[in-house]
């Protein structure tokens, strides 16, 4: 009421749009603002420092239509608790906690000073594999603590995975955003987030989010799978024209092998990411430390050597994994300084945290060329709720999981195949034992063996232009260092494009997948959406 004419005032959450911004000199708990470094849907972050012993850090406050709500305010309670819970180098420290006096809540964070993923991989590309399996090595073990804690992240995306340099441009990975975070507590009996609630990103949301089901740390591995795709490739596996496009194709499409999109990527690593892919829970790696390690074994058979940790516990050269292939350690660079004319890019000095949490937002973007990524534009945020419409759309379209797949000789199952997409997966042959028959002629020493598992014995296997043999009997090649393009085809098939190395005998394990009729545009890889350039995912 007004202490003058006794009106009733309205409350303060009323006057949303006039958050008070900390004037620099403001002293928040023992910090002192200096200015803002970024702006987001959720809040803002200013920089500060303490007066006393001279330590940068970094003030997050939570805008004051969201310090009303006390949802809101129960998963940025949660993402410090989660964080301090699981205490790792590789998670953004959160180190207090508190409410100005207008009402609205903050905490302090340590000052990251670098570049998101998001936007590095933005600007290249697509990283260089002996550039991005340091990264990706480095976020598996920071969600390993975290699942070890009890913490299922439920939004793994490059945008929330920053990236701080050192002296010797090294990178050192953060994860960041564990504000819709799900504890698993024994001794609490509500969740903060709760199952019937889809909350996330869709480029990167678990078929089980999509559904709103109950989750764990298996939502994560799926998460990590698409972006360690995308941070490979320059791609994701799964793109459409509309949010509810996306949200299928993560519940019904197969993803493609990461080799059949980047030509870049050696065929030993689509076992281990399609593994992380599995639309089944219960398909994938039982934990990330296993996806990690089925990943780098993957990159030693193909000839990627990853060098030991020193005794400190630094990896020694962290980030330089050094390749066996010439021309994937010549595309290693090193971080871009960004185009003048951007005014948003990071530059050396400059402070780039990720502030625009999601928070269960949508920030999903079209998935770029895997050759040349283009520039994507601001997405739509909301909250992702899937009504009970979507639900029932994505229910029907929805097929039964494909029978579990027989595992392969690295005890990693065999890739499943997207319709009208180019998946295969390539594995070494099994040694030539001696009770192998006489009849048989080895192939020459200058030459390999292909042999072709799941396709029929009859299809044509096509060099180039060129038919070479049958899939049945197998085909003999040049042995060779540089890839080279194989089209299995049949008759009532649609053909299949496999890219393999011929430097050692190797089993092709693939499907044909069966034409029927339509209109035969062309598809994006992994999607069974027609391929549209540009525009953002929309409600």
């Amino acid at each position: 009421m007004c202490p003058h004419d006794g009106a009733e005032l309205l409350p303060d959450q009323a006057f949303v749009g006039s958050d008070k911004p900390l004037e620099p000199g403001t002293i928040v708990g023992e910090y002192r603002v200096e200015d803002v470094v970024a702006e987001g849907g959720f809040g803002t972050v200013f920089r500060c420092i303490h007066p006393v012993i001279g330590k940068s850090a970094a003030i997050k406050v939570l805008k004051r239509e969201f310090s009303s709500n006390p949802e809101m305010v129960a998963r940025f309670i949660s993402e410090a608790r989660a964080v301090n819970q699981i205490r790792h180098k590789n998670i953004v420290d959160i180190f207090s906690f508190g409410q100005l006096p207008d009402g609205r809540h903050y905490y302090v964070m340590e000052l990251l000073e670098g570049i998101t993923l998001d936007r590095l991989v933005h600007q290249r590309g697509r990283l260089p594999i002996a550039e991005a399996l340091p990264i990706i090595r480095q976020l598996g073990r920071a969600l390993g603590a975290a699942h070890a804690a009890g913490i299922t992240h439920r939004d793994i995306k490059p945008e929330n995975v920053f990236l701080v340099y050192d002296d010797e441009g090294v990178p050192t990975a953060k994860l960041l955003d564990f504000g819709i975070a799900k504890l698993v507590d024994v001794n609490q009996s509500v969740q903060v987030t709760r199952p019937g609630a889809p909350m996330g990103t869709p480029l990167y949301m678990s078929p089980e989010q999509v559904y709103g089901r109950s989750i764990d740390h298996r939502s994560d591995i799926y998460s990590f799978g698409i972006l360690t795709f995308e941070v490979l490739a320059g791609a994701t596996p799964f793109d459409g024209e509309t949010v509810m496009d996306v949200l299928t194709a993560q519940t019904t499409t197969r993803a493609p092998a990461i080799s059949t999109v980047s030509a870049e990527v050696p065929v030993e690593l689509d076992a281990p990411i399609l593994a992380m892919l599995e639309k089944d829970p219960q398909k994938r790696p039982a934990s990330i430390t296993l996806a990690i390690d089925g990943l780098m074994a993957a990159a030693e058979r193909a000839g990627l050597v990853a060098r030991n940790s020193t005794p400190s516990g630094r990896q020694a050269n962290a980030g330089r994994i050094t390749p066996a292939p010439a021309r994937e350690l010549a595309q290693t660079a090193p971080l871009p300084s960004p185009a003048p004319s951007d005014p948003n890019a990071s530059r050396p000095g400059s402070v780039t945290p990720a502030v625009a949490t999601t928070m269960s937002s949508l920030a999903g973007r079209m998935t770029p060329d895997p050759a040349a990524r283009r520039s994507r534009g601001p997405l739509a945020a909301g909250i992702v709720v899937v009504a009970g419409g979507i639900l029932a759309a994505l229910f029907f379209a929805t097929r039964p999981p494909p029978t579990a797949p027989t595992e392969n000789a690295h005890g990693l199952p065999p890739p499943t195949t997207p319709s009208g997409s180019s998946a295969t997966l390539v594995t070494p042959a099994p040694p030539v034992t001696s009770s192998t028959s006489s009849a048989t002629a080895a192939p020459a020493a200058n030459s390999v063996r292909l042999s072709f598992d799941g396709v029929p014995p009859d299809a044509e296997v096509v060099l180039g232009t060129k038919p070479i043999g049958s899939a049945g009997p197998g085909i003999d090649l040049a042995r060779g260092n540089e890839k080279v393009k194989l089209t299995i085809r049949k008759s009532g098939f649609l053909p299949r494009e496999v890219w393999i190395v011929p430097d050692r005998d190797r089993t092709v394990m693939t499907d044909l997948v069966k034409t029927t009729g339509g209109s035969g545009r062309p598809r994006a890889p992994g999607t069974g959406t027609p391929t549209t350039p540009g525009g953002d995912l929309e409600f």
